[in-house]
């Protein structure tokens, strides 16, 4: 729960901010919401932004009106989300997977793969950020997001294992 006063916006708006890049949603005004205890790290960033006095941490049970999926879509901006897992599996399905295939049908340079790891780990690097990766049981039953980074990860690690352990760049995939 957050309260702080407006002579502190400058501090207020980017640890709201950061508050919704850690993967709480907003509930009611001031109130921010996760189902994961990210206790420590909110200490941290109030005492970092000096406003530990008007943060107030709360762990507990929610025993009316619980958040259904329907909320939470609201609450977390699935939708968004969602939107951005499909621009980007469209984007590794049409164009980055094919490239790197093509590429992969000759001897391809250690380097050139190297650079396609990179360029996948960014993608799901951005997924993963934005991503609150809420328990099923708050996730819309279409929800993508699992299995896209499932797809992507994987993808990555076929990418790993086709740099040779001999090259240079083998060391930058662990």
């Amino acid at each position: 729960m957050v309260e702080i006063p407006e002579g502190d916006r400058k501090k207020r708006d980017p640890f709201r901010s950061d508050l919704l890049h850690q993967g709480f949603g907003p509930l009611y005004k001031g109130v921010y919401i996760s189902p994961w205890d990210y206790s420590k790290r909110i200490i941290e960033l109030a005492k970092d932004y000096g406003i530990q006095n008007h943060v107030t941490l709360v762990k507990g049970i929610i025993f009316h009106n619980e958040i259904t999926p329907k909320m939470a879509v609201e609450i977390w901006q699935l939708n968004e989300i969602k939107q951005m897992y499909t621009e980007k599996w469209n984007y590794f399905k049409e164009q980055f997977m094919p490239d790197v295939e093509q590429k992969l049908k000759g001897n391809p340079d250690p380097l050139d793969i190297f650079v396609y790891f990179l360029q996948l780990g960014e993608i799901i690097s951005e997924l993963s950020l934005r991503d609150p990766m809420l328990p099923k049981e708050l996730l819309p039953e279409d929800w993508i997001g699992d299995k896209i980074i499932s797809e992507l990860w994987a993808y990555n690690t076929r990418l790993t294992n086709l740099i040779p352990a001999s090259s240079y760049y083998y060391q930058f995939t662990n």
